[in-house]
């Protein structure tokens, strides 16, 4: 099946459908990120070449966004913040209005039209980020890579999770693996990539589901539990991701050398 990319730059058309699509196949919970608030919507105005959209042949039809930003950060991947995703969001925007140079491109999330599932379409998106970030000069692709069979092991610590490895010798997560054979490596875990706060009414309302006492809850799409505390009418879900890092210009493997 063949394919068309875009950007918001060339189809401006398409910005509701995009959200659309996240907003259909992201928990709700996810989408309470204050940093998200702040910045998402401003992707598609201040970064619309960083905003991929792939359709049908025909031009019809989403089938998958991808949203990327680009960054002055330049320094040693093991350095890179625990704050992972709203980090990254965040620190694109600051480069911007501080007018730094860019020198590395960050991938923020890939959603699929389920309809193409199975397609190798989540390959052909990362494989256009970094076509993009080669574009426009920028050396690294780097990733909070949020490990889309996580969800199943809720219990296991991420930590442990990332070790896992499949039947021939490839990482376990299908998500990992995606980007794993674009050339990139895990650098490691950041454990504070995602932050979702709110009252106990809130959770309530979000998961579609009582909450009766104080405890960790375990929440449909949530890597992990949320902490509920009913005393102090609050909940917390601190979601951590996987750093990731390659190469924009071909898929050979990352050197940390």
């Amino acid at each position: 099946m063949s394919f068309q990319l875009t950007t918001m730059t060339e189809r401006p058309d398409l910005w509701s459908q995009a959200e659309a699509l996240i907003g259909a196949n992201w928990p709700v919970f996810l989408q309470q990120d204050k940093v998200s608030y702040q910045y998402w919507s401003r992707l598609y105005i201040d970064f619309p070449d960083y905003q991929l959209f792939l359709l049908t042949a025909d031009g019809n039809t989403l089938v998958a966004v991808g949203n990327c930003i680009p960054l002055a950060w330049d320094g040693a991947p093991e350095d890179l913040p625990d704050e992972g995703w709203r980090w990254t969001l965040a620190q694109g925007f600051q480069d911007a209005e501080a007018g730094r140079p860019t020198k590395n491109l960050f991938a923020l999330s890939i959603t699929l039209n389920t309809e193409f599932l199975g397609l190798g379409v989540s390959t052909l998106v990362v494989q256009a980020m970094k076509d993009t970030g080669k574009k426009y000069d920028l050396t690294r692709i780097v990733a909070p890579i949020r490990p889309n069979l996580k969800n199943r092991y809720p219990l296991i610590p991420m930590q442990e999770y990332i070790t896992w490895r499949n039947a021939d010798g490839l990482p376990f997560d299908a998500w990992i693996r995606v980007h794993y054979r674009l050339g990139s490596r895990v650098v490691k875990v950041c454990p504070s990539s995602m932050r979702i706060n709110g009252s106990v009414a809130d959770w309530e309302n979000w998961l579609g589901l009582r909450l009766p006492q104080s405890g960790q809850y375990l929440a449909n799409g949530g890597l992990k539990p949320i902490e509920i505390n009913v005393e102090k009418d609050s909940g917390v879900y601190i979601e951590p991701n996987v750093w990731m890092i390659g190469t924009c210009d071909g898929n050979a493997p990352y050197s940390f050398a």
